[in-house]
């Protein structure tokens, strides 16, 4: 996150008890940033609308009166807008291609945990996107693509990281050295563009490869 000035996310939703959850979890991801929630993404659109600014904007996907698709449609009519990243708790065929057609720049479940949210709003921030089962950038490679960067040694741990395995757990196993797992760790975050193991094991999953 930009550690030398303000960054200002809004948060729309019309459950109070999550809206007041997410917005203490995103303000809790960097000391630099600025919460502000809405009840109503049309509360939001009157913001933009005169003239206030946001770096990124959380909105849920089902909501009362205008819903996170209609939202992104209005936003189209002002001259400009931030990024906007939308969650949903729909558990069955979520509309990402539709969410991501009307201009979305991410996805996320409402029950991804906090690392997962704390990744999608780096990657955002970063210029990139998020969607479940595509690249994160668009110079990311695709699942199958990371699938062949990685070694043998590689899916090995990747498949003991499933299992909830720690770095001496991996060593043991594998008879290397711990420091020859974090070596290969380093490598398979650059791989897959994350920087924790459970965000790793997560992108795995979305991706298909486990």
């Amino acid at each position: 996150m930009n550690t030398t000035s303000r960054y200002r996310i809004g948060i729309i939703d019309d459950h109070q008890l999550f809206l007041d959850g997410i917005s203490l979890l995103v303000a809790n991801i960097d000391p630099q940033i600025d919460v502000e929630t809405h009840p109503t993404a049309k509360s939001m659109i009157d913001d933009l609308s005169a003239g206030k600014a946001y770096d990124l904007i959380i909105c849920d996907l089902i909501m009362r009166e205008l819903n996170g698709l209609a939202f992104l449609g209005a936003l189209k009519t002002l001259k400009s807008s931030p990024p906007v990243i939308i969650m949903s708790g729909i558990s069955s065929d979520p509309p990402i291609q539709q969410v991501r057609a009307m201009g979305a720049k991410a996805f996320i479940h409402k029950s991804a945990d906090p690392d997962m949210l704390t990744q999608v709003i780096q990657t955002v921030r970063q210029g990139g996107t998020w969607f479940p089962g595509a690249p994160t950038t668009p110079d990311m490679p695709i699942g199958s693509d990371i699938w062949s960067s990685l070694t043998k040694r590689h899916k090995e741990i990747l498949t003991l990281l499933v299992d909830g395995a720690s770095t001496r757990d991996i060593a043991e196993t594998l008879c290397i050295s711990e420091n020859t797992v974090k070596s290969h760790l380093k490598q398979m975050f650059i791989n897959f563009g994350v920087t924790k193991r459970t965000v790793l094991v997560k992108r795995a999953r979305l991706l298909g490869l486990i």
